[in-house]
């Protein structure tokens, strides 16, 4: 407790309506994190991986979330964690790093492919660990995929999905979310996003 919440309280204590005023404004101001992401730029697909870990699993893939912290303290994140809920359990998903490639002269683009189609996301950006605060109005953009060892019944039996942002205090600040339907038109259309070193020679020109 500062000085001033020091005083206040004190006020607070002998009656006073200035104190108590103080001391809700400094509960109200306390530091946390939102979440923002682009539903329409987010999707469920297979991975196609050299990682046989994950390969062919079923994952979410988010091009663009963003946290923006709030409150009159700085906050760092150190790490995003993903789940859904199917029934009445949350189940983990494992973050995954995609490997990204070149094209049309633009780095780091991830690549969705059927074999006949071809979806290329400009501009994929893994999160990573910073050690610059959060500044309030100044956001944390980046991309992240989370696989599941769930079958896609399963996964589209899930209702709710929730992330969890943690710090280097160990703080936690967490947002549910309901599964959108149109998640899952990449899957409904064979896409598989492609975690591989090099990419296969159908689409090495691309």
């Amino acid at each position: 407790m500062d000085f001033y919440q020091t005083i206040a309280l004190v006020i607070a204590v002998l009656g006073g309506v200035p104190g108590i005023i103080l001391i809700i404004r400094t509960v109200y101001r306390k530091t946390f994190v939102r979440l923002y992401f682009d539903e329409k730029q987010s999707l469920v697909c297979q991975i196609d991986s050299d990682n046989e870990r994950i390969n062919n699993k079923y994952c979410f893939l988010f091009y663009s979330l963003s946290l923006i912290g709030h409150g009159d303290r700085p906050t760092t994140p150190k790490d995003v964690k993903f789940e859904v809920k199917k029934g009445k359990q949350w189940v983990k998903a494992d973050k995954v790093n995609l490997r990204t490639h070149r094209v049309g002269g633009v780095e780091s683009c991830a690549i969705l492919s059927n074999g006949v189609d071809t979806v290329v996301i400009m501009n994929w950006h893994n999160f990573a660990p910073s050690n610059d605060p959060l500044i309030y109005g100044k956001p944390l953009t980046m991309s992240m995929a989370f696989c599941l060892d769930l079958g896609l019944d399963e996964i589209k039996e899930c209702k709710y999905m929730r992330f969890f942002i943690e710090d280097y205090f160990g703080k936690k600040y967490k947002k549910k979310l309901k599964i959108k339907p149109r998640y899952f038109q990449a899957v409904e259309k064979n896409l598989k996003v492609l975690d591989r070193a090099s990419l296969p020679s159908n689409l090495s020109q691309i």
